[in-house]
């Protein structure tokens, strides 16, 4: 009986220890805004070194350029990282929120539009041929529940709808 004991007190501090070390990878995969808030004004180079090689770089029509850090397709968040001319960063940002995905504009932004504000879908691409469609999805944190949000594209790859849905995830896979 002590044995069994001991045994189960073992295999609860392992799992603790595994829990916690999940918990601190997934620190380590999105900072949080408040520790990035205090660092505005540091070079590329710098929040490299933090961060790590970004999945997306996008050059801005303003000059900008942004550095993408995606936790899709498992994960809730993109954050980009915008410098300025002078390689400075100027804002970081959580991209996936409902306030910076509805100001997708239907008729105007187009697929290039929608990878350089949230980065490439890394959920499976829907192809609707007979519609002359292709959806891109990104998961994302809904209040309490993750939700995806859907970019619908015609065959000129304009932007021509977008709908939110529950976390449909396992359907799409």
């Amino acid at each position: 009986m002590k044995k069994e004991i001991d045994r189960l007190s073992a295999l609860g501090g392992f799992l603790a220890s595994a829990g916690a070390a999940l918990a601190l990878a997934g620190c380590a995969a999105a900072p949080t805004m408040v520790e990035l808030q205090e660092v505005h004004g540091i070079s590329a180079q710098t929040l490299q070194a933090r961060l790590g090689e970004p999945t997306d770089k996008v050059r801005l029509h303003d000059g900008r350029t942004r550095w993408l850090y995606s936790g899709q397709p498992l994960g809730l968040f993109v954050y980009a990282a915008d410098f300025d001319a002078n390689g400075a960063l100027i804002d970081y940002r959580q991209m996936l929120t409902m306030a910076e995905l509805q100001q997708a504009k239907p008729g105007e932004w187009s697929k290039q539009d929608v990878e350089a504000r949230f980065g490439k879908p890394r959920l499976p691409i829907q192809y609707y041929a007979l519609q002359g469609r292709e959806v891109w999805s990104y998961r994302f944190q809904y209040v309490t529940q993750a939700a995806v949000f859907h970019f619908q594209f015609d065959s000129g790859g304009v932007l021509r709808g977008t709908q939110m849905s529950s976390n449909d995830y396992d359907d799409m896979m």
